[in-house]
Formats: C-alpha cells, structure tokens, sequence
C-alpha cells in the first residue's frame, strides 16, 4: 500500500461540527477537485466520474466520532484504496485535518497515479480549509 497524505489544515469550526461535514459523503463533492464530474450521493455512498479516467463508488466503512471517517472502494475499481478524513481537535472552536489516501497500485500504475493521488488529496484538503475559512 501507498500512502498518499495531505498537510494539515487549520478548520475554524469544531471537531464534532467538521465531523459532522465530512461524515456526510453528500457533502465530499464540495471538496472534491474540479476533475470530479457526474457527483452522486447519499450520506454513506457516492460515486462520481474522474474526468477522461474512470467511475468510482465509495461508502463509508467507518466513522469514528470527532476524530475520523473511512471510506472505501464500492464495488470494482481499478486498485483498491481507502480514503480518510483525519480530524484533530485544537480548541472547542478549531481543529486541524488531514487527508489520507492508501492506494494498492502496481509498479507500474504507481509511476503513473502518484502525482495525481498526492495532487488529489493536497486539494481536497485545502478545499476543506476554503470551507471553514
């Protein structure tokens, strides 16, 4: 597994606000880059079309109040991987997040996808920053 993490980013909103957010995958399409087309969700379930890629399904494997989400692959994908949105409290007020990618890619798809994995979770998480600016 590849580990694909984003800086940290300050949220001024609580953890327990912020979780929340995330925790509801209707509200991932807000973050999602711009590449992202075809947004279709409920509160546990999304899919959407990379664009000129590929259709992906995620759901929520877990949540872990105030501090984490988890998603991963529903059904097929091209590799598996999970997606989490790390939350840490700061203040009753502000907290920080990260996002963390894990990706189980070849060698070769690696080469390929690490760029735009590490570019993908940079700007998830600096869109998260915009929204709780």
């Amino acid at each position: 597994m590849k580990k694909f993490e984003s800086e940290n980013v300050q949220l001024n909103s609580s953890a327990e606000n912020v979780f929340e957010y995330v925790g509801n995958l209707s509200n991932f399409g807000k973050f999602m880059p711009e590449q992202i087309t075809n947004w279709q969700s409920t509160a546990d379930t999304c899919s959407f079309t990379v664009q000129n890629m590929t259709t992906l399904s995620m759901k929520v494997q877990e949540r872990v109040p105030f501090e984490r989400i988890n998603v991963i692959p529903d059904g097929k994908t091209p590799f598996d991987f999970s997606l989490q949105v790390l939350l840490i409290p700061i203040r009753t007020d502000h907290c920080e997040a990260k996002i963390v990618f894990n990706a189980d890619l070849n060698p070769v798809f690696s080469m390929m996808a690490s760029k735009p994995l590490q570019n993908l979770v940079d700007l998830m998480a600096k869109n998260l920053e915009k929204i709780y600016a």
